[in-house]
C-alpha cells in the first residue's frame, strides 16, 4: 500500500509486527503504560492507547482464529472416527446375523438328520 509518508508507514508496520509477536499480557500492559504516560498530550496519549488496544484486539482475534481452526479439525476427526466406528458396527452386525442364520440352519439340519435316523430304525 502506498503511503504519503513511507517512513512513518514502515515504522507503523514494524510496530504492528512486533505487537503481534508479544504475549497478550504484555500488550495489555502496553495499553496501560500508554494511558499513564503524562509526558504526552491527551490527544496523543489517546491515539497511542487506541493503537495498542487495536494491537491487543488483533492478537486476540488471531488466537481465536487458531483455536477455531483446531476445533474444526478435531470435529472433522471425530466425524471420521464416528463414521469408521459405525461401519465396523454394521459389519459386525452383519457377521453376527450371518453366523446366527448359519447356526440356526445347522440346528434345523441336525434335527432333520436326527429325525431321519429315528424313523429309519
Amino acid at each position: 500500500m502506498d503511503s504519503y509518508y513511507p517512513d512513518k508507514r514502515k515504522r507503523a508496520e514494524n510496530e504492528a509486527n512486533l505487537d503481534m509477536a508479544k504475549p497478550i499480557q504484555q500488550l495489555l500492559a502496553d495499553v496501560h503504560d500508554e494511558s499513564l504516560d503524562e509526558k504526552q498530550q491527551d490527544a496523543q496519549r489517546l491515539g497511542r492507547v487506541m493503537a495498542r488496544f487495536a494491537s491487543l484486539l488483533a492478537r486476540l482475534s488471531k488466537d481465536a482464529e487458531i483455536s477455531t481452526r483446531r476445533i474444526v479439525r478435531l470435529t472433522l476427526a471425530l466425524l471420521i472416527f464416528t463414521a469408521a466406528l459405525l461401519a465396523v458396527a454394521i459389519i459386525q452386525t452383519k457377521i453376527m446375523f450371518k453366523q446366527d442364520a448359519n447356526a440356526h440352519a445347522h440346528q434345523i439340519q441336525a434335527g432333520q438328520n436326527q429325525e431321519a435316523v429315528s424313523t429309519n430304525k
